[in-house]
């Protein structure tokens, strides 16, 4: 095995040790070391630390000293479990060296490529994932940063953690008055609150989507897209609508909600998407009856493409604001009753 050692060694100098395959041909290599000098490196470097990379031959547990060292000892260490493709196993090296930093209970960062099925002994843990591809890279780099951070902070997975917290137990129940056990179940308690109740990137789990759980099929979304717009909420945000995470207990409850309590949600995730825009919901788009306002206008719409002022026309003729006609418009677009229509010219959606 060959090593290859960053050897700064500055007193007080915060060292990141970086974990990662590196290829079993020439191509292979060219490609590790790009992805390691274009992404890891910089974001190490940010992050204020010093990067050591060791590079090592595709050789199952050959793992020197050295390497056990600065796993032992570095203030980081980032373990890139990605191989040359999403399909690829992790590299049984890498997996190895985890093992060992995670035997410590010290800093350690995940990284992976997006769709990776990652071994179910790590796949509990918080993990950066992307595509891998250069129009990525700059988001990657950000969020390796940040969790660089947060694990600085103390916010990484500890798998030793629950063996030390059943042996504290133990022993305090074979060895201890009732009164000590009960002081040290509290700590324990008090441990974990402050564990969870901690603002961080490694709080949330990963989870599926609406449009992946609940919206799959296009009738459902355009359903959902149709309340969306009765609540007032901004079409070029529906993207967002879209992908925002949910878990288990939030599907078990949206289930039986009907289209008021949809509106509702829908306000409240814009307000949450638009904050620094200000969004103000437009109190008078919650009309009774807004089906009927709906048919109204699909009745006075004439056959396209519309000439100048019909919308201004019908607004006035209807009496209703803008912004219903608005939503109205775009909901009669959806349902295929009209077509999409700008400077007069008609283009067909899916």
């Amino acid at each position: 095995m060959k090593l290859t050692m960053n050897t700064n060694n500055n007193d007080g100098e915060k060292k990141c040790f970086v974990v990662m395959p590196f290829g079993k041909n020439k191509d292979e290599k060219k490609w590790y070391r790009a992805w390691y000098q274009e992404v890891i490196e910089p974001s190490v470097t940010d992050a204020g630390y010093t990067c050591i990379l060791a590079a090592q031959e595709e050789q199952p547990g050959a793992i020197n000293d050295e390497i056990r060292y600065h796993l032992a000892k570095d203030h980081m260490v980032v373990v890139d479990l990605g191989g040359i493709e999403p399909i690829n196993e992790p590299n049984p090296n890498v997996m190895y060296e985890l093992g060992i930093r995670h035997a410590f209970d010290m800093p350690v960062v995940l990284m992976a490529w997006e769709g990776q099925i990652i071994p179910f002994d790590v796949s509990n843990q918080r993990i950066i994932t992307s595509e891998r591809h250069p129009i990525n890279f700059s988001d990657t780099r950000k969020k390796l940063k940040n969790f660089i951070k947060a694990a600085e902070d103390g916010n990484y997975y500890r798998p030793m953690e629950a063996v030390k917290r059943a042996t504290l137990l133990e022993n305090a129940s074979s060895s201890l008055t009732e009164e000590n056990v009960l002081h040290v179940l509290i700590d324990e308690i008090q441990n974990l609150q402050r564990k969870f109740s901690h603002n961080s990137v490694y709080k949330r789990p990963k989870l599926p989507s609406f449009k992946n759980t609940l919206w799959k099929s296009k009738a459902e979304r355009k359903k959902y897209y149709e309340l969306y717009l009765l609540a007032g909420c901004d079409q070029k945000n529906w993207s967002k609508i879209l992908s925002i995470k949910i878990d288990q207990s939030f599907i078990d409850k949206c289930q039986s909600w009907d289209d008021e309590e949809w509106m509702s949600f829908f306000m409240q995730e814009c307000d949450h998407i638009n904050d620094q825009e200000k969004f103000e919901l437009d109190k008078s788009s919650f009309h009774p009856r807004f089906e009927e306002i709906i048919q109204k206008v699909q009745e006075e719409l004439p056959q396209q493409p519309w000439p100048k002022g019909t919308h201004t026309k019908i607004i006035k003729k209807l009496g209703i604001t803008t912004s219903q006609y608005q939503r109205s418009v775009s909901i009669l677009i959806n349902r295929g009753i009209f077509k999409r229509q700008e400077d007069g010219i008609l283009y067909d959606d899916e």
